[in-house]
């Protein structure tokens, strides 16, 4: 999952390969036995994916990398916390609508307090998938 979100966020391509169809079994295997198993692999993968990109340099490196300019929204400070909360609750439906939500007030470049623009494309990223595999 890590890849794949590496992948999207640096807008490279999936190629499909054989070895694809012996690590989707596995994972049937794996969710038979725990149907949460995915959701503790998608947050390690974001973290991972993270601190990824957390290691790059910035483009220029004699200048830091600036601060979002962008002042936060309270509304979309509230429906992040939302978010988070319906996702710590396993409520999917509602983690759906809100990630829905968050990603109307980001495209409106609206973000929560404290949340930079790709901490909150992944946040809604996660929420998503989250929200595809209920209990």
């Amino acid at each position: 999952m890590g890849a794949a979100f590496l992948c999207a966020d640096l807008g490279i391509a999936p190629e499909v390969m054989p070895e694809h169809a012996q690590y989707l079994n596995a994972w049937l295997t794996v969710l038979k036995q725990d149907a949460k198993a995915v959701f503790t692999a998608a947050a390690h993968a974001e973290k991972a994916a993270e601190y990824l990109h957390r290691l790059q340099p910035s483009a220029n490196p004699a200048e830091p990398t600036p601060a979002d300019p962008t002042p936060a929204d309270p509304e979309a400070s509230d429906t992040f916390r939302r978010m988070r909360e319906a996702m710590e609750q396993s409520d999917f439906l509602a983690v759906r609508d809100l990630a829905e939500q968050m990603q109307r007030h980001a495209d409106l470049g609206r973000r929560p307090d404290g949340v930079g623009a790709d901490t909150l494309t992944d946040r809604i990223r996660t929420a998503r998938a989250r929200s595809i595999y209920p209990d």
